[in-house]
């Protein structure tokens, strides 16, 4: 699991004098070797987190080419979310991923049916998000 929050100062570094970081060198390399991704980002006021769109930034151009990209998204709302989902989706197509048609949406709802009920709707979006993932990076390989 890569957690970008920890490579922020380098990002910043990386966007401002052009220069990796050792870390950041090994994150794009760990990215680079995967055979897909499972990309969680929160959306913060009205678009996903900078870090986020500065470490696509850093991967350059066409290295997720056709990488299979299953996409969660956490926010306030549903409704927010789901018009956001478009957003990150098409900077995962301008750096050329693959992401699934199934986004997974949480918003603080569906954290408080996971912890008091059933939450089948969440489940089942996962579930459906993952079926895809696993069958476009089937793809991917052959």
């Amino acid at each position: 699991m890569l957690e970008l929050h920890r490579l922020t100062a380098d990002l910043a570094r990386h966007s401002a004098q052009g220069c990796a970081s050792l870390d950041l060198r090994e994150a794009i390399a760990a990215v680079v070797a995967a055979d897909g991704l499972v990309v969680a980002t929160p959306v913060l006021t009205a678009s996903p987190s900078e870090v986020f769109d500065l470490f696509l930034t850093a991967l350059g151009d066409g290295v997720l080419s056709g990488v299979p990209v299953l996409l969660a998204l956490d926010s306030g709302s549903r409704r927010q979310t789901l018009d956001l989902a478009q957003v990150v989706r098409g900077r995962l197509t301008d750096v050329h991923a693959d992401p699934v048609p199934t986004v997974v949406v949480a918003c603080p709802a569906d954290w408080r049916a996971t912890a008091h009920s059933d939450a089948a709707r969440l489940r089942s979006c996962i579930d459906q998000a993952a079926a895809e993932r696993a069958a476009a990076m089937r793809s991917h390989r052959q």
